[in-house]
């Protein structure tokens, strides 16, 4: 089968890098040509080309750019798609919808997008086994992201479009939420006055008895106990350094405290 990429970020890289084996990879397109070149020079197959340079698109079109370019981008490469054409997108956020007439032109449409950060994409390709993958689109769509996911890891799960934006949220929440958390922990352990700061051995930890015991069991420290005075004094530090954020402390407490309470189930 025939693939094309729009976009030559880590993303693509990681798709073209893994289906290259297996697939006939046709074009590289980039606003810059020389990128694209340079992108088929990496990867050893393909033609890197702009979007000027394209006459004719067929088979799968990953359109990995920026959320905000997807529509402007689809909208340039639909004038040459032909007959059978799928167009999948890797945002977490937009519905495969974004390719808005797809299904009146018999087009496939789907959103692919892997639970994963690609800050690293070394670590992607050697973590390519564990990546679960968010799949929504209809049906010719639904079908292409299966067959390329089996390729990768065999891990995903299928989102009703009306249900992608929770779906997103979890990741946010899990993934850059935490990178938010580990800051204010690695502050206070500086403020402390430890030299070697354990904030992500502690988060090591914590992710290991998750996967253990479930989340909801998972709890420890001071709300697990009930340790209302300790919670108090602490929440009173945690003002002193920052008080921008004190809302978050006890919103978070909240929290703890509702985990506390399904984990006595």
């Amino acid at each position: 089968m025939i693939v094309n990429f729009a976009g030559t970020g880590n993303v693509s890289k990681f798709f073209a890098k893994i289906l290259s084996d297996d697939f006939d990879i046709r074009f590289v397109i980039s606003r810059k040509r020389e990128k694209a070149k340079a992108f088929v020079g990496w990867l050893g197959k393909g033609q890197g080309i702009s979007y000027d340079d394209l006459s004719a698109l067929e088979g799968i079109v990953f359109v990995l750019v920026p959320d905000r370019c997807i529509r402007q981008v689809y909208d340039v490469l639909k004038e040459k798609a032909k007959e059978g054409t799928v167009f999948i997108h890797a945002s977490g956020y937009l519905p495969s919808s974004i390719f808005q007439d797809a299904d009146s032109k018999g087009w496939g449409r789907a959103s692919l997008h892997p639970n994963f950060s690609f800050s690293d994409f070394q670590k992607a390709l050697e973590r390519r086994k564990d990546i679960i993958f968010g799949i929504e689109g209809n049906k010719s769509g639904i079908e292409s992201c299966i067959k390329i996911v089996n390729l990768i890891s065999g891990k995903y799960v299928v989102i009703p479009e009306d249900k992608k934006p929770y779906y997103h949220l979890a990741a946010v929440v899990a993934a850059n939420f935490l990178v938010g958390l580990a800051y204010l922990s690695k502050r206070l352990y500086e403020i402390s006055g430890v030299e070697s700061v354990p904030t992500l051995h502690l988060m090591e930890t914590t992710v290991e008895n998750m996967k253990k015991i479930g989340i909801e069991k998972a709890l420890t420290g001071p709300v697990a106990r009930g340790e209302k005075e300790i919670i108090r004094k602490e929440g009173e530090i945690f003002e002193q350094v920052f008080p921008e954020y004190v809302d978050l402390y006890w919103s978070m407490v909240k929290v703890l405290k509702e985990v506390k309470r399904h984990g006595c189930h």
